[in-house]
């Protein structure tokens, strides 16, 4: 085991996204928090400086 920390979080407007994908309404909160978090979407674990 190893330790895990919470270093962002985001959510969206809470309501019916019938339009939309679950690949989109993930992006739409993950893709936030990474950039909250200094982090890119193609290599989460290095962080951008």
């Amino acid at each position: 085991m190893r330790d895990v920390y919470i270093i962002a979080a985001h959510t969206i407007k809470f309501g019916k996204y019938l339009e939309k994908t679950i690949t989109d309404l993930s992006a739409m909160t993950v893709l936030p928090c990474l950039k909250e978090a200094g982090l890119d979407a193609g290599n989460p674990e290095k962080p951008t400086l």
